[in-house]
């Protein structure tokens, strides 16, 4: 009986290696019921929904954007707590995403939905339209993240709000890392300090920082909060876009 060849040792080595990590990806995600979840179709969780309104302060009457909205789940559930009074603007760049979600609204009787078509570099909102802005696991999907920032900024009023929720990046995703992630983040996924210097190079000034919040990811999940400053009367107080 002959041996088999070196190279195609090697090979069959790889596959094996390659399937025991697809293996174990779709394990760890099918383990966790909110990991699934998101997985599958994007948060949608009343508690963490209540403790976004909370650290961000939004009262019924309020003007709130979501960005990355997906296919709106979370934006419904803020647009309730604004009430008929306020507004929730839900920015998406899929278009699929945007008429499902004015979709889901509609079914809701919500009236105070808004899509906003948004871009790899902007953000679609308009300038001071907007009291708080929060996102969920978007942050590391930013092809420019820069640009992205500055526009949240431009969008907020003085002393409106930012709530961002995202991971460290992990292995676990390495079949979905895009070369914008590698370049941005070095991963899928984005590390806390980076994100955190990033927003605040714009302007934003951090407020609190919550360390495993949501448990959410097995990559070491975190959530901040940021302010545009009370002072920042115009978008010049901000660096030139």
């Amino acid at each position: 009986m002959r041996s088999s060849k070196p190279g195609s040792r090697s090979v069959q080595h790889l596959v094996s290696v390659a399937v025991a990590c697809i293996v174990l990806t779709l394990t760890l995600v099918a383990a966790s019921p909110i990991c699934a979840f998101a997985w599958s179709w994007g948060t949608d969780s009343a508690e963490l929904a209540d403790r976004i309104a909370e650290l961000l302060e939004v009262k019924p009457g309020a003007v709130v954007a979501e960005i990355g909205a997906g296919h709106g789940h979370m934006a419904i559930r803020m647009a309730e707590k604004v009430g008929p009074e306020g507004r929730l603007y839900a920015t998406e760049i899929d278009p699929d995403d945007l008429k499902e979600i004015a979709k889901r609204a509609a079914d809701a009787g919500l009236t105070n939905v808004t899509v906003v078509k948004a871009t790899d570099t902007e953000t679609g909102l308009k300038t001071l339209c907007c009291d708080a802005i929060f996102m969920t696991d978007v942050y590391h999907h930013f092809s420019d993240p820069i640009a992205i920032d500055k526009s949240m900024f431009a969008a907020l009023n003085p002393g409106g709000r930012l709530f961002i929720s995202d991971f460290y990046p992990t292995w676990i995703f390495l079949f979905w890392t895009t070369a914008a992630m590698r370049r941005n983040f070095g991963g899928h996924g984005v590390a806390e300090p980076l994100l955190v210097s990033q927003l605040t190079s714009v302007g934003f000034k951090m407020v609190e920082e919550i360390p495993d919040y949501p448990p959410k990811w097995p990559s070491g999940s975190y959530s901040v909060v940021l302010q545009k400053p009370a002072e920042s009367t115009t978008t010049q107080d901000a660096p030139p876009r």
